[in-house]
């Protein structure tokens, strides 16, 4: 009896999350077209590809897309560095590991230019990720290491949190279980 509930109240928790999620990217969906600015579509088009980020790699490109769009009209500089970011991560999602590290280096190069250097830990971040899923160890772990430097001098114990766990997954890869 107890090894048939689990299981039942696992899909019946999916089931809310992803109703819950739907709801979300009704309501920003209904707020896209309210909007006005090319900024604010930027940011809403945003929000509704981080939503599809786990649930649908095409729609969540499809969103930074249409965000990156916006952005560039309006020249909004922070914008266009998510929407690359948003980008990227769909192509990472969906083993197009080539194409995420060309749209993680244009998010890089804006979000450097604009001086974020919150976002450009949490890009180098993502890039060491790609590599770390290649095998390339080495590539990863010198991008994790700069992104560690950056949390460090933020102060963001979280980032930092995560970069130790990222540098003992690297390890791990490499067999290097002592280092982990």
């Amino acid at each position: 009896m107890k090894s048939s509930i689990l299981p039942f109240l696992i899909l019946l928790l999916s089931l809310h999350v992803s109703a819950q999620d739907t709801k979300y990217i009704d309501s920003l969906k209904s707020d896209l077209v309210k909007e006005q600015h090319d900024t604010s579509l930027s940011n809403t088009c945003n929000r509704i590809a981080e939503a599809y980020r786990y649930m649908d790699a095409d729609k969540n490109r499809e969103f930074a897309l249409r965000g990156l769009s916006y952005a560039r009209s309006a020249n909004f500089v922070r914008g266009q560095g998510t929407s690359y970011n948003l980008i990227a991560q769909s192509y990472e999602n969906k083993g197009l590991f080539a194409e995420a590290i060309v749209y993680y280096d244009s998010s890089l190069s804006v979000m450097r230019s604009i001086s974020s250097r919150k976002n450009e830990a949490n890009i180098l971040l993502n890039k060491s990720n790609v590599y770390q899923k290649t095998a390339d160890y080495a590539t990863a772990a010198e991008l994790c290491m700069q992104s560690l430097k950056l949390q460090e001098e933020l102060n963001d114990t979280f980032g930092i949190a995560v970069c130790r766990l990222t540098l003992g997954n690297i390890h791990y890869g490499q067999g290097d279980f002592k280092s982990a």
